[in-house]
């Protein structure tokens, strides 16, 4: 997952990160996959609907 995805993985662990510092908790493996798909899942969604000649990247 990590391999084929890796800027929804660096999103996910920036998460990992946000929420372990605010909040004071783990974030298991289990949910940094679930963080992942679902990123993954958006990421893709969007695609379909932007214009080729519009993308833009971000600097993660």
């Amino acid at each position: 997952m990590v391999k084929e995805h890796p800027l929804e993985y660096k999103c996910a662990e920036m998460i990992k990160t946000y929420v372990q510092s605010m909040l004071d908790i783990s974030i298991s493996n289990e949910e940094l996959l679930y963080l992942i798909i679902h990123i993954a899942r958006i990421v893709q969604e969007n695609m379909v609907k932007m214009d080729p000649y519009e993308t833009k990247f971000i600097d993660l």
